[in-house]
């Protein structure tokens, strides 16, 4: 998820867009996952936001 989402912020894909897929898959892919997703997402946007790299 991490590797996924960080090539799609790199070509314009805005985190409100990421935040949105992991939202609308929770029922399809269950909430456990959709949890773990989450969390990758979270953990991305932090090294990304330290790394003083464009949101």
């Amino acid at each position: 998820m991490k590797i996924h989402a960080g090539y799609a912020l790199n070509i314009g894909v805005t985190r409100d867009d990421l935040k949105e897929v992991v939202y609308l898959t929770t029922v399809h892919a269950g909430f456990p996952r959709a949890i773990d997703a989450a969390q990758a997402l979270i953990e991305l946007f932090g090294k990304r936001d330290l790394a003083g790299e464009p949101q």
